[in-house]
């Protein structure tokens, strides 16, 4: 048999007990729930970096087909120019000549040849373009495959937040 007094601390020791692993539970449960929540933040904070990152991007690539739009555009006007040029020097020297130029039909030759070459440009830098732009797209969805990209096209820009065509 116990002794009152020691029946009594045995009841405190008892008591205090269950309530340090009560407050130990708790700790633990406080402790994971914070980490957890830390955890979630960093995630969200790296979802919205790389979504920055892939609309970064989204507008360097619009930009870089608008600029070789622009050269495109140049060049083309560039290969006409000279062809006139050359047209024109042609038809001076076959009048100078008074007879008709062999090299007004080279230079006429040449002329279609060039139109046919700048058409087969026009169709290779399209398609190098819409190449580019596809496998970006793709990266893109591999990194964030819920994100909707459906509204991007190489036509269009990012105005104001919003997805527009130009």
């Amino acid at each position: 048999m116990l002794h009152p007094e020691d029946k009594e601390r045995m009841v405190v020791y008892g008591g205090h007990h269950l309530l340090q692993e009560a407050m130990k539970q708790c700790g633990q449960a406080l402790a994971t729930s914070f980490f957890a929540a830390k955890k979630l933040r960093s995630q969200e904070t790296t979802f919205e970096r790389v979504k920055q990152d892939v609309q970064h991007k989204m507008v360097s690539l619009q930009q870089e087909v608008q600029s070789l739009q622009a050269f495109h555009q140049q060049t083309e006007q560039l290969l006409v120019a000279k062809t006139k040029e050359a047209v024109e020097q042609a038809t001076r020297l076959a009048e100078q000549n008074d007879q008709p130029s062999n090299l007004q039909q080279e230079v006429v030759q040449k002329d279609k040849f060039f139109a046919d070459e700048v058409e087969v440009y026009k169709g290779e830098v399209a398609q190098v373009l819409l190449v580019g732009f596809e496998v970006a797209v793709k990266q893109a969805s591999n990194l964030h495959p819920d994100l909707d990209y459906s509204q991007l096209g190489p036509s269009k820009r990012v105005v104001d937040e919003q997805v527009v065509e130009k």
